[in-house]
């Protein structure tokens, strides 16, 4: 069929894809999720098991506890907005885990065809790449198997972001503070994301100044009234200002004071935490972390955070040396290391193994290296798309001195990742197109 008369079939769900295009797509993506789905070995456990027994205990008490027993005690510990979905799962589906996992691969989809239509629509052409990045993209795929909060804030985020890109006037800072709101209380790092936002539409947007801090005022009320029912309840239980979660900020600093990889910490199949010996300045220090590794956050967290400022007071080249050094953990690796192979498939160590994970850094080193690439021309060009850059970003700056040794951290922000990588892609293949044209000319 030719150009001319494909025209009516170019334009799939407002991707920008032929229908030729998008059942390739659509292949592919399929293969790539049961293959993932195929050698990877997965349990619910650690925090996925949380997740799960906070659900469960949802539906049984209508309480958000992490109590094992009566009394249900409410927690503050852990954002409510994933528990949340998945109880709400489980009312309609049972407690089943392949139902949370079919609507997850559903929010994946969405997430791709969400970002394609509006790339599309400031960029022709650069659509289709993003649903072909998402299709080739085992990390995607892997956490739509998982039972973790990662999918369900990725997609919060692309929406936010596809608000943003597609709405004008008020809309776009209702709409996009809301969806902020809402990804804040499925991981509540990303509320320092809601000030962050704000403030690079006031140092970057269009508009007189004025009107750019009223609307990025909006936006941030927007999102406040989203989480404000969650920060009321928390203080009728705390009787303190509790935005979103207690968590464990004390923690993350403490080990992000001292941590550069993963393997400085170990989890012992008893449930024992052991710590690197450099986790320690003196033998104090360790006496110390050792009275409070097993109590609740709110007597332990306190100590780790006079630790960590007590760290940082006595060596603090050190410890920002180290937040650096960390740094490519957050985006390079193999984006599986938290999920176990299959072991008769892949044996730890084996060939087989050690090729699949060189296969899975290859190609997010790829696609981190082309969005770097689409990110650059995105500024340069001044294209709405370099609005993607800001949560990216964003979360540079804000794990830089937390233990952010996992690319898990990075996840929810992946589909931006594939958006500016699909965005460097067209831009290479328009140029490639236009030069092989010249020649054919030429000759």
């Amino acid at each position: 069929m030719s150009d001319a008369t494909d025209t009516s079939v170019r334009d799939v769900f407002g991707t920008g894809a032929s229908r030729r295009w998008f059942a390739w797509v659509a292949v592919t993506a399929i293969v790539v999720r049961v293959l993932v789905w195929v050698i990877v070995d997965y349990h619910v456990r650690a925090d996925a098991a949380r997740y799960d027994e906070m659900a469960t205990r949802l539906l049984s008490t209508g309480t958000f506890s992490l109590s094992d027993s009566p009394p249900f005690e409410p927690t503050m510990y852990r954002p409510p907005g994933y528990p949340a979905f998945l109880a709400t799962v489980y009312a309609v589906a049972g407690h089943h885990f392949a139902a949370v996992r079919l609507v997850q691969h559903g929010f994946s989809a969405l997430s791709a065809v969400l970002l394609a239509r509006t790339v599309e629509r400031h960029h022709k052409g650069v659509g289709r790449w993003v649903l072909a990045a998402f299709a080739l993209c085992p990390f995607d795929a892997v956490y739509a198997i998982a039972i973790l909060s990662e999918n369900l804030c990725a997609i919060l985020l692309t929406a936010a972001l596809c608000a943003w890109l597609a709405f004008d006037r008020w809309k776009r800072f209702v709409i996009t503070g809301a969806l902020f709101g809402l990804a804040t209380l499925v991981r509540d790092v990303h509320l320092a994301l809601i000030p962050f936002f704000a403030a690079a539409w006031l140092a970057f947007g269009a508009g007189a100044v004025k009107r750019r801090f009223v609307e990025s005022t909006v936006l941030g009320l927007c999102a406040a009234l989203v989480i404000a029912p969650w920060t009321v309840r928390n203080a009728s239980i705390a009787h303190k200002l509790v935005p979103v979660s207690e968590g464990r900020l004390g923690f993350s600093l403490w080990t992000g004071g001292w941590l550069t990889s993963a393997s400085q910490i170990r989890d012992l199949p008893s449930g024992e935490r052991v710590f690197d010996p450099r986790a320690y300045r003196n033998d104090a220090e360790r006496a110390q972390i050792a009275a409070v590794s097993s109590a609740v956050p709110a007597v332990s967290d306190p100590v780790y955070k006079r630790l960590f400022i007590e760290r940082l007071r006595a060596e603090p080249a050190k410890v920002v040396g180290r937040w650096f050094v960390r740094v490519p953990l957050l985006w390079m690796g193999t984006r599986f290391d938290i999920f176990d192979l299959h072991p008769r498939a892949l044996p730890y160590g084996s060939i087989q193994w050690k090729l699949v994970k060189v296969a899975l850094f290859g190609l997010n080193a790829l696609f981190v290296a082309l969005a770097l690439v689409g990110g650059a021309l995105a500024w340069r060009r001044r294209s709405e798309l370099r609005w993607l850059l800001v949560p990216l970003a964003f979360a540079v700056l804000v794990y830089l001195p937390l233990n952010s040794f996992e690319n898990r951290y990075s996840q929810p922000l992946y589909p931006m990742l594939l958006a500016l990588a699909a965005y460097a892609v067209q831009g290479g293949s328009q140029r490639l197109g236009e030069r092989l044209a010249a020649r054919r000319t030429a000759s």
